[in-house]
């Protein structure tokens, strides 16, 4: 198990100086083990309501962004029909649950919006009126080492095959 302890970076040239079957498996084994403790990008609180408001902010022209009717026809606009199950088609299934939080209170949300308070800090004044505002999360993503790791181990693969 002293495999797990090696750094990634040198994992590769360990294994290119001591490639048998039994490195290889220990190697691979370290490596998915290795995997699961990974850290994984935390995402931000709030980080739908806010990448919602982002996207309705960007439908706004400079003086629309302060009167609330304007406000609450973009949030219309950005989440669709909703009533009659037709979403906006280029929202994700977390965005659109996000609007069917979203369109019930969207009076209370253009009142903050106009008066250009921050996206995070509104969410956060949302949260307090509805607590699941800010439990939707996009999926977390596993950092980009991973990836090199696996490349690294299917490369030295074809090459202990092509020894073999």
């Amino acid at each position: 198990w002293a495999w797990a302890l090696v750094p990634a970076g040198h994992l590769t040239q360990i294994l290119e100086m001591h490639c048998t079957p039994v490195h290889l498996f220990t190697a691979v084994l370290s490596a998915v083990l290795f995997a699961v403790h990974m850290p994984v990008t935390a995402g931000t609180d709030c980080e739908v309501c806010v990448a919602n408001l982002e996207a309705i902010d960007k439908l706004l022209d400079a003086k629309q962004k302060a009167s609330k009717e304007a406000i609450v026809e973009a949030i219309d606009q950005h989440c669709g029909d909703l009533q009659n199950a037709k979403p906006n088609k280029a929202l994700g299934p977390k965005d659109v649950k996000m609007c069917y939080y979203m369109l019930p209170i969207k009076r209370a949300i253009a009142q903050p919006f106009s008066t250009r308070k921050p996206k995070e800090r509104v969410c956060k004044d949302l949260k307090k009126q509805n607590p699941e505002i800010c439990e939707v999360k996009y999926p977390a993503k596993v950092e980009g080492e991973l990836n090199l790791l696996v490349a690294g181990e299917d490369r030295l693969r074809h090459r202990h095959v092509a020894r073999g």
